[in-house]
């Protein structure tokens, strides 16, 4: 079974069009077609978050506190990652507008758009 894989994070990852970018760094996958993922690609990618949540950095944990905020309300890897990263400027996104939105009964795509 083909499988993708970042160069950079050196991650594996299910051959689906949402991980043609890495979550991670957000750098470009490689497609493997004679490799599966590994059965632990979700694992690892928890622990990498969880680990940015308790930086030292303000910046990484930020972002890491708001992927895991953003994975628990459902979103995939490479939907958290993407919004989590936007915290600050124009392209910011309100994940507790977010949280509030699917409270309503927003999906979870509406509370995304209306929040992107």
């Amino acid at each position: 079974m083909p499988s993708r894989a970042c160069p950079h994070c050196e991650l594996d990852y299910p051959l689906r069009t949402e991980y043609e970018v890495c979550p991670v760094c957000m750098g470009g996958t490689q497609l493997l077609l004679m490799q599966p993922p590994s059965n632990d690609w979700e694992k690892k990618l928890k622990s990498i978050f969880e680990e940015l949540a308790e930086s030292d950095d303000e910046s990484e944990a930020i972002i890491g506190w708001r992927v895991g905020q953003l994975r628990e309300m459902g979103y995939s890897w490479d939907k958290a990652s993407a919004m989590g990263a936007r915290h600050f400027g124009p392209e910011k996104v309100d994940i507790h507008r977010i949280a509030e939105h699917i409270s309503r009964g927003a999906t979870l795509r509406q509370a995304a758009r209306i929040e992107s």
